[in-house]
């Protein structure tokens, strides 16, 4: 059976889980075939000849051309939605001004990249030049962004479109969102949900399918679903915690940047003026993942207590040993 999921990073997390709910089947060919970058013909062929497609709703239009059309054109697709939220994050989007310099292989967006990133923190270090690290950390914890957008006409807005796209993939999370966000965390970043959502969104998808999937083997799929390794939680501004009243979101919760650690949001901000990331820690982890020669940076002291501190050296070494090939998709 040949599937195709076309859709973002979600779109990706939804064909792991098809793969592991189909597994039993030899012929599986399940790929995920990313919406926002222009189809190749292997791309084109692979749509038009699946047995199934699993396509995820929008509520934009590609400049180039996307995957979307063409799976509407081939075949009759089961819809799933994306979701995404601003009002926790409405100064998100635009990178870190040095992000660009810091872009790599391992890691190629640069680091704070849109998604990991304030506006409000770029305006400051703009506005103030000679302040001190601590002095625009306290500045942006400070500010208010109640003054500087309209976050509850932000928070209908979201609700507006996550509803017409709920609408069209005939499943709409915006009810269990606006129950739950200020209870649990619901988003990674204004992208990205959280594993709970995620896990709706598999067990959508695995029941568009239409394969005669038991609920329990549909269960056992969604169960598998794992944060990627590289995801980050970037944290809410304090007067958004406020203002929306949420109550897992307090000062000393730390948010979660593999495999850098966690952080607090003062300790975040403090991290983004000052432009620190482990860039030696996120170079041997993507390593790890590419099967490429890993003796040389364990044998560096210095690389071996980074590990130690963050990511931990036991699980690179159990990771090599489970892994000895590499672990490369």
């Amino acid at each position: 059976m040949r599937v195709a999921v076309i859709g973002n990073c979600h779109a990706d997390i939804v064909a792991q889980v098809v793969r592991m709910a189909l597994r039993s089947s030899q012929s599986l060919d399940c790929r995920h075939i990313v919406s926002y970058e222009s189809t190749t013909a292997v791309d084109q062929q692979f749509i038009a000849e699946a047995d199934r497609t699993l396509i995820q709703v929008t509520d934009f239009k590609n400049s180039r051309p996307g995957a979307q059309d063409q799976a509407i054109n081939y075949r009759n697709p089961g819809y799933f939605p994306l979701v995404a939220v601003n009002f926790l994050y409405p100064g998100a989007g635009k990178p870190h001004p040095r992000a660009s310099e810091s872009r790599t292989p391992y890691c190629p967006s640069g680091y704070f990249e849109g998604q990991v990133s304030d506006q409000l923190l770029i305006r400051l270090m703009t506005e103030y030049p000679h302040d001190s690290s601590a002095s625009l950390v306290q500045r942006y914890l400070d500010a208010d962004y109640a003054k500087i957008v309209d976050l509850d006409r932000i928070f209908e807005m979201n609700r507006i479109k996550s509803q017409r796209i709920g609408a069209a993939a005939s499943m709409d999370l915006w009810p269990k969102i606006e129950a739950m966000f200020r209870y649990v965390p619901l988003f990674w970043t204004y992208l990205h949900p959280a594993g709970s959502l995620l896990r709706d969104i598999c067990r959508h998808a695995l029941r568009q399918l239409d394969v005669s999937l038991s609920e329990v083997e549909i269960e056992a799929a969604v169960d598998t679903v794992k944060e990627p390794l590289g995801f980050a939680h970037m944290p809410i501004h304090p007067s958004i915690v406020r203002h929306f009243g949420i109550e897992w979101a307090t000062p000393r919760y730390r948010y979660r940047m593999m495999p850098e650690g966690r952080f607090t949001v003062s300790e975040f901000a403090l991290r983004y003026v000052t432009f620190e990331h482990n860039d030696d820690l996120n170079r041997l982890i993507f390593n790890i993942h590419n099967n490429i020669e890993l003796n040389p940076y364990l044998a560096v002291p210095r690389i071996n207590r980074i590990i130690s501190a963050s990511y931990t050296l036991k699980k690179i070494r159990v990771a090599l040993q489970t892994y000895p090939k590499g672990i490369r998709r």
